[in-house]
This record gives structure tokens, sequence and C-alpha cells, in this order.
């Protein structure tokens, strides 16, 4: 809808930060009769103190819910509600997911709203195009995604308030939750795999050898008739000893291709979060924090996102602007994008900047935060790699032969650097030190050889990162990108004492591993990954408007009891 020059409007946001650039971009659009309010996020909640386990939630009232204003956020509701009574329209602006619509919702129902003076508005960035675009399509509120969001509350509240109550009365955690707790038992998990693992003993075997005084090593791989990478005693081992020994040792093939790497889509949430975590060692919680952070200010899209697809507005936009400001040797002609989300009801698309001509060096110029710089720095780059040349890696295999038994070296050498002239993924650094400048000829023999049998130990699958953990939490489909974060801190939090974060690394507690063992022979059903994860795509059907609120409700309530 059209803003009008005569009527007073409001705009409503869940933070003040978000809140400043938007007013910041009503007053350069000269539209001075929009006020932009925040509702420093939810203001809400179920009331304790009565229905089922005291969690304001009423079952047997087709799960009716007792709400109340939340106690700390009464002055500021007070102030929204003296804003809506002296305007004319108000814009439900919260973020566009189920959390922002449940505070779209919670605006609509708790601030006196005329029901013909309100409109939800949703937006994928914060800037002028994107903002004004989102109130020419001013919709009404999602009821599904509404539904979905309080299914999500009723459901973690009602069976998370009745199992921790179980919890305590052992003496145990403070709180049960259907994320956190699936989350805490896939870690308590990989602990009993480290605890439970039998080490095996195996010998790596190289060929060492010299050319023009450079030492060289090519690993054993067997014989042509049976490979083998890695052998299991020594009495192997000697038996290839005499049968080579006196023998030349011959390079038979050498392989000469050249492989094209392709850049890698824009960020995900998860993949984002990873991504800060190897390069800038951050938490979860820090690189959602800064994400929030540079969100807000209008800098990138919208950052809580399952796909890596972009739209095709902005990937034209990415192209045009790599066009103009590349050689042309790096101009791909297309961008590398995920597939998009089919069932994604917001329209959301990849983590990316917002403003190509803002480079993180003429952020830098703005920004006094230093964190803030690093982090739209991988996202910017990240963002313009999509659209460059892939990367030109020239290898080369050596084959090296005496009698049946059979060595490789490989050699990897970076031609053209294509899209990594602007962005490196941490698994590439490694390639560096893969490069044999020395040449080496079929038929030629080799001299000075000798054999170097490393002793190696097999190890267990190491505990997660947090970033690891993200990504392992997405595989398994629990928790959603507005969660991981928040679960994380949950589980390693004092207050709970379920995991301690050790050399970088999620350590389950002994309270932890008693928690988890408590609720596998107690609650099989409800705290698993598996559950988890149907529960997931069962609020996915709700929010698609294809699964019923209560049909939903009463069958979890029914099994729990």
């Amino acid at each position: 809808m059209q803003l009008e020059a005569d009527k007073r409007y409001l705009m409503l946001v869940e933070s003040p930060e978000k809140a400043k650039t938007i007013t910041k971009i009503f007053k350069e659009a000269k539209c001075r009769n929009v006020v932009v309010m925040a509702t420093v996020g939810h203001f809400i909640k179920l009331n304790d103190g009565s229905g089922y386990y005291n969690t304001g939630i009423y079952p047997e009232k087709n799960f009716a819910v007792d709400y109340v204003v939340d106690p700390k956020k009464l002055a500021v509701v007070q102030k929204l509600k003296d804003q809506v009574k002296v305007a004319d329209f108000v814009f439900l602006c919260a973020d566009p997911d189920r959390e922002g619509e449940a505070i779209a919702w919670s605006c609509l129902n708790f601030l006196n709203i005329p029901r013909n003076k309100v409109k939800r508005v949703t937006y994928q960035a914060i800037n002028k195009k994107a903002l004004f675009e989102a109130l020419e399509k001013a919709h009404d509120l999602d009821e599904d995604l509404v539904a979905a969001a309080q299914s999500r509350s009723i459901l973690d509240k009602g069976l998370g308030y009745r199992l921790s109550t179980l919890s305590r009365q052992q003496g145990l955690g403070k709180s049960v939750g259907r994320v956190q707790s699936a989350a805490l038992r896939m870690i308590c998990d990989r602990e009993r795999e480290i605890i439970n693992f039998v080490p095996e003993r195996y010998i790596d075997l190289y060929l060492k050898f010299v050319k023009n005084d450079v030492e060289f090593k090519a690993k054993y791989q067997g014989t042509d008739d049976a490979p083998v990478k890695r052998l299991q005693n020594q009495w192997q081992v000697d038996d290839i000893f005499s049968t080579c020994k006196g023998h030349p040792f011959i390079v038979t093939s050498v392989e000469h291709k050249d492989k094209k790497e392709n850049p890698k889509p824009p960020f995900s949430t998860a993949t984002f979060q990873q991504e800060c975590a190897n390069k800038l060692g951050l938490t979860v919680k820090q690189s959602a924090d800064c994400a929030q952070k540079l969100f807000d200010a209008g800098k990138i899209s919208y950052h809580r996102t399952d796909t890596e697809y972009l739209m095709d507005e902005f990937a034209q936009t990415l192209l045009d602007y790599v066009k103009e400001t590349f050689p042309k040797k790096y101009i791909s002609g297309v961008v590398v994008r995920g597939k998009k989300q089919e069932n994604s009801q917001e329209g959301h698309e990849a983590l990316h900047v917002l403003d190509l001509t803002l480079t993180p060096e003429l952020y830098a110029q703005s920004s006094p935060n230093e964190l803030l710089t690093k982090v739209y720095r991988i996202i910017y780059n990240r963002t313009v790699a999509a659209a460059l040349s892939p990367a030109i890696i020239s290898q080369t295999i050596y084959t090296i032969h005496n009698g049946e038994h059979k060595f490789a070296m490989n050699s990897n050498e970076l031609r053209f650097d294509g899209y990594r002239k602007i962005y490196v993924y941490k698994e590439e650094e490694a390639e560096k030190e893969s490069i044999i400048k020395e040449t080496f000829e079929e038929n030629e023999v080799l001299h000075k050889c000798s054999f170097d049998a490393v002793q190696q130990v097999t190890k267990p699958k190491p505990r997660y990162t947090e970033a690891g953990f993200v990504k392992e939490m997405k595989e398994a489909g629990i928790g959603r990108p507005s969660t991981y974060a928040s679960t994380i801190e949950t589980i390693k939090s004092k207050d709970r004492g379920y995991c301690l974060v050790e050399d970088k690394c999620l350590r389950p507690t002994e309270l932890g591993m008693q928690e988890d063992e408590f609720l596998m022979q107690n609650f099989p059903y409800f705290i698993n990954v598996e559950y988890t994860s149907e529960m997931e795509n069962s609020l996915d059907e709700i929010a698609a408007g294809k699964l019923n609120k209560l049909t939903f409700l009463k069958k979890v309530f029914e099994r729990s009891e």
C-alpha cells in the first residue's frame, strides 16, 4: 500500500538498532510521517502457575493458552500502546519467520490495534528498495505461521516443564527440552563412541628418494591386483622390503590433468557459522550476534536461512558488478547458487551483502567495530566469489613401481586463482603444501631410495566443535537456523551444567551424561533425534497449512501420557 502524506504511520520492529536503520531510510526518503518503534523482541509469555503442569496451557480446552505481558516489558508495551492510539495505520514488521509472525500476532492482540488499521510487512533486507516494495505488498497476518510458532511454544513448554519436573525430582538437570535434549543426546552419543573406541594399530609405508639434493616421499598403494592404503603389521612391511630389495624403483606413469574448482554458493546460516568459526574462531552465538547487527544495520540480507539460493534479481546484479569490476578472465557469466527451497514460506534466500559497492574497505571506514568488519568481509567476499571463474588446479600424479609394488606421489599446483583471488576456503589452504616443483619422466629410475614405515593408531571421531555441531544438527534435522545458537548456549550454560567447552569442543559433563541416561531410559520416544526431526517437519507442515495445529498437539500430548 502507498503511504499517504496526511496520515500518521506506526511501524513496529523487534530491535532498537533495526528501528534506527529504518527511521534513517524513511528520513532520507522524506517520509516524516512514519514512526518506527521496537518491541524489544517478544513481550508476552505463557502465564506460569496455572493449567498443565503450571504452564498456562489447557489441553482439555482445545489447547487454550493464558498469555500475559512480560512484567519486564510493561513500560515498553505502554509506550507502544500510546503510539498506537495516535497512529492512523500500523505496520507489523517483525522478522520474516515463525517467531517474527508470533511477535506480529502479539502486537495485534495486546496493543489494542484496530483490525482495520493494521497490516503485516515482511522483507528480506533492510534498505529503501526492499522496504518500499514490502510496503506495497503489505498483507494480513499469516495464521498458519502463527499456529506453527504457537504450537512450538506449547509443545516445548508443556512437555518441557513436565519432563523437567521429573528430572529435578531425580536430582538431575534443571531443564529438559525437545531440541536441547536431543542435541545433548548427540553430544553424549559421540562421547560414548570415544569412551568405547578400541584403537587399532596400522602402518603407513612411504618410499623416500632423492633428486637434485631434494628428498621426496611417495605413499605405498599395494599392488595393481590388490590395492591397499595401509598395512596391518610389521611382517607385511618386512615382506615388501625383501621383495623390493635389489630391484629398481621406476616412474611408470606421469599423469597430468587440470581440475576446475568451482566456487561455493553464498552462505546459509549453518555454513556462515561454520566459516566464522574456521576463519575467525567465533562461537556460534558470536557469529549469530554479528549477523543480527549487520542485518539490523541494513548491510546484509536476512541471516536466518536454510538455503544457499540467490534470487534472480540479486544474482543479475552480482553478475553485472563482477563484469564491471574484475578482469575478463575472472568473469564466469554464471552465479553458483544452491537449490531454491520450495517449501520455504518466507521466500528466504542465501545470506549475502546488500550493496556490492560497499566493499569491506569502505565498510571499515564507517565501522568502529573491528569484529563486525571481519564478519562483513567474509560475507562480502563469499558473495562475490560465487560469481567468479573456477580456480584451475594443475594435478600431476606420479606412479612408481618396484616389481608389482606400487607407490604414488601427487602434486597440486594452482595454475589460475579464479575465485580464490577474493576468497579461499579453509580446506584449500593445505594444497599449498603439495606442490612438487621437480619434474620426473616416465621410465626414470629413482636413486637413494629407502623406506619409511610410520606407525599409526586409529582414532575415534573427535568431539564436536560448535560449528561442526551446527552442521550435524542441520543434517539431523533438529533445530532451525533461528535456534542453532540458542540451543548450544543452553546446553553449555553454567546454569544447566550439561556441557563444557574443552579445547574448543563440546564435552558432556557427568551431569549431562546422567541426564541423558535418565531420558533414554524413561522417555526414549520423546527425547531422541528422530522424534525431534519429526516434530520440526510437522511444524513446517503447520506453517505451510498442511497440518492442523490442534490435531498435531492432541496427538503429541496423548502419546506423552
